[in-house]
């Protein structure tokens, strides 16, 4: 049974129109019905009456006219209990804090003292999100404020979280960090992409350049859409391309080379049985080999095959230097667990070279120079891999990199020549990973697929604003036919209802 809210120290609110006359005849205004609600707050209960008047002169032109009072958008949105106020501090411990909706309930029943239900938590939610959409669009001010910094540097990414389904596209200006555009396309194709930035022209400012990775449909709708714009190809995207089968054979070595390691566990369970200090030297090192088994680079530029195969080396130094001094036959059982590594010194020797490849191509792609000579230094090298190759497998990885090299070399160093373009693109891939880390956050989940294709692109606009002092205040002024449109785009209530009957038949 529903327990009934306690209103017993509500304070009543009485609302007017603003005229109090009519405009026609100027006769005063007199009471043709009222009506009453309640609207929780945080602080307090609000029994808001509200006064519809009309004109009573038989001889006006506006008799039939009903005024109503308009106050009482800025307490709460119509047909809701609960106030601003309290869609605004549910959505500030959502997505700031980062609160799951349980929380979120003990948060405002402790602080505030309101009654509110989970569900009702997880709608209001919703809510939030919907009406940052819609302030988002409908602020000009905001708009205004990018025109007079003179442009925008438009950034482009996708998030497909599994293939096959949609793709949320993020267009976001890298100066000021306002995202411009967030949409879920069930296309990658360049017809769709040139849609979203015919919404960005539709703003009315001007482009200084443009910046994104190097998927084909969308380079070509940028070439489509604005010709004569500076489109500069991320240099993060290029590097990691091109490195991408150095880094497979990296991880290769480091899952075989760990394979062939993991036989220490005998050996260590024998020196838990010993309690000498032998045993405990001989266990000692068994632990730093665990320890750098778990240590992990970060690809392209720290390659954690190549760590792992160094740090090995240099303890199975130490076992030697230790077994000189003082022999040991629990110890020596240790050296001969290592000597896997003689196994792969000739993996070892490619990927070293393989890497002073990739090493030489990020100093060559931080070059000060102009964009002719910085195309021709990089072109130069990587057109003489394959003179330095010695293996077969060598001249794979070079054919491969001089290939990706020159499909991405005509727009990799555009920022030399327009000052304004930033070099890489890794401030929108950054933002992309905030959005999805405040999720995994929230739920304790990795996996964000059902996230970001149903609230991603609200939650990215949402990340996208400036941080504003009176979030209460913007609400109150959002048209309601534009709220209640952003609300059921972001529901989806038919769709996900036939999703669900697809699962149940």
């Amino acid at each position: 049974m529903r327990t009934p809210r306690d209103r017993s120290e509500s304070q009543q609110v009485d609302l007017y129109p603003q005229t109090q006359e009519c405009p026609a005849c100027h006769q005063p205004l007199k009471e043709r019905y009222r009506k009453q609600r309640w609207i929780s707050q945080l602080d307090q209960q609000v029994k808001v009456v509200r006064h519809f008047l009309e004109c009573w002169n038989t001889d006006c032109e506006r008799r039939a006219a009903v005024y109503r009072p308009h106050q009482e958008d800025t307490l709460a949105l119509r047909g809701y209990t609960f106030g601003l106020d309290v869609v605004a501090r549910i959505g500030e411990l959502r997505y700031r804090d980062n609160l799951s909706i349980t929380k979120i309930r003990g948060q405002l029943q402790t602080d505030s003292n309101l009654s509110i239900s989970i569900n009702e938590v997880a709608l209001l939610c919703e809510d939030f999100l919907a009406l940052v959409t819609t302030v988002a669009r409908q602020d000009h001010a905001l708009i205004e404020q990018l025109r007079l910094l003179g442009g925008i540097v438009l950034a482009i990414d996708g998030v497909q979280p599994e293939k096959g389904h949609e793709t949320l596209y993020i267009l976001r200006d890298g100066c000021s960090g306002r995202v411009l555009v967030a949409k879920t396309l069930l296309s990658s194709a360049t017809s769709e992409i040139a849609q979203l930035i015919d919404e960005v022209l539709g703003l009315g400012l001007p482009i200084w350049g443009v910046i994104s990775d190097k998927q084909e449909s969308l380079c070509l709708a940028v070439h489509h859409k604005l010709p004569t714009v500076p489109h500069q190809i991320c240099q993060d995207h290029y590097l990691k391309d091109v490195a991408q089968p150095v880094c497979d054979a990296d991880r290769h070595v480091k899952k075989e080379l760990k394979k062939k390691v993991r036989g220490i566990r005998d050996l260590e369970r024998q020196a838990e049985q010993l309690r000498s200090k032998e045993a405990q030297v001989v266990a000692d090192y068994c632990l730093a080999i665990r320890t750098v088994m778990r240590d992990d680079g970060k690809y392209p530029l720290e390659p954690p095959g190549l760590k792992l195969y160094q740090n090995l080396q240099l303890i199975s130094a130490s076992v030697e230097r230790v077994m000189a001094a003082h022999q040991s036959a629990l110890l020596k059982r240790l050296p001969r667990r290592l000597s896997v590594l003689n196994l792969f010194q000739k993996e070892f020797a490619q990927l070293v070279m393989l890497f002073s490849w990739i090493q030489q191509i990020a100093h060559l792609l931080n070059a000060e120079t102009s964009c002719e000579q910085a195309q021709s230094q990089l072109l130069t090298f990587v057109h003489h891999l394959q003179q330095s190759c010695s293996y077969e497998e060598l001249v794979k990885v070079a054919t491969y990199v001089e290939k990706i090299t020159l499909a991405f070399t005509p727009h990799l160093f555009d920022y030399l020549k327009h000052p304004l373009l930033p070099r890489p693109n890794n401030d929108l891939e950054l933002f992309i990973g905030r959005v999805k880390k405040s999720r995994r956050h929230i739920t304790g989940r990795k996996n964000t697929q059902e996230f970001i294709l149903r609230e991603g692109s609200f939650v990215a606009m949402l990340f996208g604003l400036p941080q504003s002092t009176n979030s209460v205040d913007a609400f109150s002024r959002v048209n309601p036919h534009e709220f209640h449109h952003s609300l059921t785009l972001l529901r989806q209530t038919d769709k996900r209802s036939k999703c669900w009957q697809a699962r149940r038949d």
